[in-house]
């Protein structure tokens, strides 16, 4: 098989990128030769089956280097996040929309595609339940949001006209980031149990009662390598599915830290409350489930302890 992955070097790319070459084979085909694709690599691949990419889809260069022989298998990870999508909307429409409209008119024209597609919690919108079902109304409050919803909806589309077999996975807050990652929310919400974790102070700009969805990096690349494995008639007409979460509070968090680390880590926290912050946080339900990703065998995790221990373990 030859697998291409887009935004391998970022957080959940190289978390995705190494399971998909420590596994060797994806459904139940070996895995020949595996694409990564990012704007830049920080050190070379040391497997021989791992071919480096830089750029992005926007760049002819990249999609020919991509589509140069038959590929059995995309995981599309690359995108402006929420923040920059709001503060350059030409540029997160550019990355979200259009280099994704070439990637998909490129697999229509190779055809036999399988497509998996890292969409966002960002489709939804205020008011929310207590959990956020698949079924819920997607009414995104971000230009980010429009965006993956669009998406979204022309993968259920290019399915439908047997173009190719697109697959999304809707993710939650996704934890815990590197010290080395990007200034966006969910760097905040990680430096609040990273921090005490690498015993270093930290302070809090949340409420302690501060409720979210958040799942594992780790947690992350397994479920979307077993979207990608699901049989199409899992998924039906309508291809895209939350990814269930864990719902836990800030003061959850910080009570798996001092399990973890003892008492000494907590007291490394202090707070000074962040309206913006607090206000962009509380725009984020609660909780996040899917019925269908539950009965494919793709499960929250048990506690942050979990959470914790991914990031402690990964490489």
């Amino acid at each position: 098989m030859r697998i291409v992955v887009t935004g391998a070097a970022g957080f959940i790319g190289r978390r995705l990128s190494a399971a998909l070459a420590a596994a060797e084979t994806l459904d139940g085909r070996r895995i020949e030769e595996l694409l990564l694709v990012d704007r830049g690599f920080s050190r070379p691949a040391s497997d021989p089956r791992v071919r480096q990419i830089p750029g992005d889809l926007l760049q002819p260069a990249v999609r020919d280097a991509i589509f140069g022989k038959p590929v059995d298998g995309f995981f599309h990870l690359a995108a402006m996040l929420t923040a920059e999508a709001e503060k350059n909307f030409d540029q997160g429409l550019a990355m979200n929309l259009r280099g994704l409209l070439d990637l998909l008119e490129d697999c229509r024209r190779q055809g036999g595609m399988k497509l998996v597609f890292a969409s966002s919690m960002a489709t939804f919108g205020e008011p929310f339940p207590d959990v956020v079902p698949d079924e819920f109304p997607q009414r995104p409050g971000t230009s980010y949001g429009v965006q993956k919803t669009i998406a979204e909806l022309l993968l259920d589309d290019y399915t439908r006209r047997g173009f190719l077999d697109g697959r999304a996975l809707r993710l939650p807050v996704v934890l815990i980031r590197p010290r080395d990652a990007a200034p966006v929310l969910s760097e905040h919400i990680s430096a609040v149990a990273r921090e005490p974790l690498l015993g270093s102070p930290v302070n809090c700009p949340f409420a302690p009662e501060t409720r979210m969805p958040v799942v594992s990096a780790g947690q992350v690349a397994a479920a979307l390598i077993r979207l990608f494995e699901l049989p199409g008639a899992a998924l039906g007409p309508v291809r895209s599915l939350n990814l269930p979460a864990l719902s836990v509070t800030i003061a959850d968090m910080l009570d798996a830290v001092e399990r973890r680390a003892g008492p000494a880590a907590r007291r490394l926290v202090s707070w000074t409350p962040d309206p913006a912050l607090q206000r962009l946080l509380a725009t984020m339900p609660g909780g996040f489930t899917s019925a269908r990703a539950l009965a494919a065998g793709i499960r929250p995790l048990p506690d942050f302890d979990a959470v914790i221990e991914d990031f402690l373990a990964a490489p």
